[in-house]
């Protein structure tokens, strides 16, 4: 199991920073304001119950 707290801290990503998160390709992909975007292939559900 991935521990996603830890993964989102890693890439320093909070609800603050992230300007989008969208499916392509089969993937979760997650826009940060500076224009970098991360992929995975973890449902969108599961990131965004990890917001407030």
């Amino acid at each position: 199991m991935t521990d996603w707290n830890k993964w989102l801290k890693k890439r320093e990503l909070c609800a603050d920073n992230i300007l989008y998160v969208y499916r392509r390709d089969r993937k979760t992909i997650i826009h940060r304001e500076d224009g970098e975007e991360f992929e995975l292939f973890a449902p969108v559900y599961t990131l965004l119950a990890l917001f407030p």
